[in-house]
């Protein structure tokens, strides 16, 4: 799973038309470190980069949204910061590496809805194989190709550092 352990991705202004773009806020930490920090966010196809701002070289963090199977409202006792939080989580799976969950809130109802929306058809598409038009001829993930040259590479990247921790062949690079 592409989370903040990966941080090679693209620079926040480098993508040629993303497929939604806003500040929402975060949680993160772990235990009783947890903190909501305000992020710059950046969906793309089956991706959703975070950044500290706008103009960032690199996101702190990167979500695969294949990874997950689910994009809705999180409960009131969640996030008692906004009532307009949202979670996105791999309910399939539950005892697995996958079962990371992101708490994630706006700061309007329309942006909420917009982004759980927009996230929930990225999530449909990228469970049903969509998006194959961004990757080679045998649809290996990671080896992105498009006009948006710089974001589809910080993808492979991230890809590849995944495949290399996990021990295996890194994906074919972007032609």
């Amino acid at each position: 799973m592409a989370d903040e352990e990966f941080l090679a991705g693209p620079p926040a202004n480098s993508f040629a038309a993303p497929d939604k773009t806003g500040w929402m806020t975060k949680r993160g930490g772990k235990g009783i470190k947890m903190n909501w920090r305000k992020r710059w966010f950046v969906m793309e196809h089956n991706y959703l980069y975070y950044y500290k701002t706008p103009s960032d070289p690199e996101p702190a963090g990167i979500v695969n949204l294949a990874d997950f199977n689910c994009c809705e409202r999180a409960a009131a006792h969640i996030c008692k910061k906004s009532k307009y939080c949202f979670q996105i989580t791999n309910t399939l799976e539950p005892e697995s590496a996958k079962k990371r969950t992101y708490y994630i809130f706006t700061d309007l109802e329309d942006d909420l809805n917009g982004w759980i929306k927009a996230l929930n058809a990225n999530i449909n598409t990228a469970q049903s194989g969509g998006f194959s038009h961004l990757y080679d001829d045998d649809s290996t993930r990671g080896s992105q190709q498009g006009a948006a040259a710089a974001g589809e590479a910080g993808a492979g990247a991230v890809a590849e550092a995944k495949e290399e921790k996990k021990g295996g062949a890194p994906p074919p690079k972007p032609q």
